[in-house]
């Protein structure tokens, strides 16, 4: 179950990812066109087309897992090459996505005719690229290598056995380490995409705002004084 969690999530977040990009890329490069809007039932769709596929393509991992020496492996080591190589490929597709697409849009924002705010544009650009490939890159490449044990090997002898264990238990270190930058990435990715918009900040504000002037007024109500005339049974309030 945590093998299968994890799974969705994972691929769920890569191809948001990569949907918000080419979102990004069609709102500077064609801003008139209809893929820019997000109302509507394609927005709706696109949702429920990301879940799903993360729910289909995470499927293997609830299924053909099992527990050894308390760690939660594949039964078969087709299936561990299956899931490396599936995030590798996630990972390539989304590298090229964001590569491309923020490249022409810092090419476009460089213009003469480009907003006044095309510095902090391109910084949180640059900030984007920097952050994904300092989280995936090292945790792929290691997920990569570690791939190579899963193989088909011809027998060996002790002496080479034992010359392989070293690496190996530096590439285990390695793989922990850098599976800690890849899963901040998504934690992350909020932060950037969303909270780091000018528009997104404004329309906080005012909703905070708003809240604060309605928990406001309902606290005023019901601090009103209400007195019962003792003979009448009428109410006043103040």
């Amino acid at each position: 179950m945590v093998n299968f969690i994890f799974c969705v999530g994972f691929y769920s977040s890569g191809v948001l990812l990569i949907l918000m990009t080419a979102h990004r890329y069609a709102a500077v490069m064609y801003p008139r066109s209809g893929f820019v809007s997000t109302t509507g039932c394609k927005s709706s769709l696109a949702c429920v087309a990301i879940w799903a596929v993360s729910l289909l393509v995470a499927i293997p991992a609830f299924l053909f897992t099992e527990v050894q020496n308390k760690r939660c492996v594949y039964v078969e080591s087709s299936w561990s090459l299956w899931d490396i190589y599936q995030q590798n490929i996630l990972f390539i597709v989304s590298s090229l996505v964001l590569v491309i697409c923020y490249s022409q849009i810092s090419c476009r924002l460089l213009r003469p005719t480009a907003q006044r705010r095309k510095n902090k544009t391109l910084k949180l650009i640059f900030i984007l690229m920097v952050v994904f490939f300092v989280g995936w890159a090292p945790y792929n490449i290691v997920i990569y290598l570690k791939s190579m044990r899963y193989h088909p090997k011809p027998p060996a002898d002790s002496q080479t056995v034992a010359a392989n264990c070293n690496p190996s238990e530096k590439l285990d270190y390695a793989y922990f380490i850098s599976r800690l930058f890849a899963f901040s990435h998504c934690c992350l990715n909020p932060v950037f995409y969303v909270f780091v918009g000018v528009k997104f900040r404004n329309h906080l504000k005012k909703l905070i705002k708003g809240n604060i002037r309605k928990s406001n007024s309902i606290r005023s109500r019901h601090s009103r004084l209400t007195i019962t005339s003792l003979t009448s049974g009428d109410e006043f309030s103040m």
